[in-house]
């Protein structure tokens, strides 16, 4: 089940208006909730919002099964027009979830890149930044580079002598930023981000959260 939570400050709260959800599913035919999207759209004064929490298709493999499960939600994911692609009648717009775009290296090249520190070196086989540049997925998305180790796939509640979180060796699956945050704005609606990182002392998932 895929759930979308919202919180909203205090002082803000009272204005917020017009709420609205919707969701979308795209496992098995269609129809299982596991894999999809759930977005929810408000205003805050005259302003509008809108969030997408989405899981897409996994495995390393499957590039443009998450690409198809990006265009089905942004076809039948309908708020505030019914007609139109949600994500463009907003003027501020944020997608995330675990997204499950990998790294298209070896196990053993992406670990020595992470050891060396230099995780920087990764955004050229990240499949989501491949996909933005050359404009096939989230057209009109940003996000800033993932400058933090990548948070998949780890085991649960387990560090090693650095204190780090350590990678999983049950399926040997190649460390990735599976989760990931992106954000669209229109045109005169200016946002500042102040932070892109990962929070490690979660350790109850193979997951480590993140948060912009």
């Amino acid at each position: 089940e895929i759930r979308n939570i919202v919180l909203v400050r205090k002082e803000l709260a009272g204005y917020v208006h017009k709420v609205e959800g919707a969701t979308v599913a795209t496992g098995i035919a269609n129809t299982l909730g596991n894999k999809g999207g759930v977005g929810i759209r408000f205003y805050i004064f005259d302003s509008s919002f809108c969030f997408i929490n989405s899981h897409l298709a996994a495995h390393i493999e499957n590039v443009e099964s998450r690409n198809s499960d990006y265009y089905n939600i942004t076809s039948y994911l309908k708020l505030g027009h019914s007609d139109v692609d949600s994500t463009n009648v907003n003027e501020y717009c944020f997608w995330y979830g675990d997204l499950n775009y990998r790294l298209d290296d070896t196990r053993e090249a992406v670990l020595q890149h992470i050891a060396d520190g230099n995780v920087e070196a990764l955004h050229d086989v990240d499949q989501l930044i491949t996909e933005l540049r050359e404009r096939r997925v989230f057209a009109g998305f940003s996000e800033p580079k993932p400058m933090f180790r990548p948070t998949y796939r780890y085991d649960r509640n387990v560090v090693g002598d650095d204190g780090e979180r350590i990678y999983g060796i049950e399926k040997m699956r190649v460390p990735s930023w599976c989760d990931r945050v992106l954000h669209k704005t229109s045109p005169g609606s200016p946002l500042t981000l102040f932070d892109y990182h990962c929070q490690d002392l979660v350790q109850t998932s193979d997951h480590s959260p993140i948060f912009n």
